[in-house]
């Protein structure tokens, strides 16, 4: 179909961008020293407004850098199978520390619009 765009259209392939489905991902993180070694950003009602939340560091030496699946930029949507969609900071961070030895991550990756859509659609 690309090509029909760009002989109807005069326009060159690369100035079509590319789509990309947003990739979503399980992750299961062990604790180390109590720690799961990521830091996250946003969730509901922050000064900015609601905002899903998102990876913002991978921690040097610590159980997230180790596994290598979790990455910065990642939209945290789901911990231990409840959905951090409509969370807080505070929520998600308590859902996380009392999430047991093990924590399992739902992750959105690669979306180009707000994943909280995407998520629904996924999710419900």
């Amino acid at each position: 179909m690309l090509w029909l765009a760009k002989l109807l259209l005069g326009i060159s392939l690369k100035a079509v961008p590319e789509y990309r489905l947003p990739e979503v991902i399980t992750i299961v993180l062990r604790r180390e020293n109590g720690q799961l070694g990521f830091s996250m950003v946003g969730g509901r009602a922050t000064r900015e407004g609601d905002l899903e939340i998102f990876v913002q560091r991978i921690a040097p030496g610590e159980s997230a850098e180790g596994d290598g699946r979790l990455k910065h930029g990642d939209q945290i949507v789901r911990v231990n199978g409840e959905s951090v969609l409509a969370a807080t900071y505070n929520e998600a961070v308590t859902m996380l520390q009392y999430g047991g030895n093990s924590v399992t991550l739902d992750i959105v990756r690669g979306s180009h619009y707000p994943c909280s859509e995407c998520a629904q659609s996924l999710y419900g």
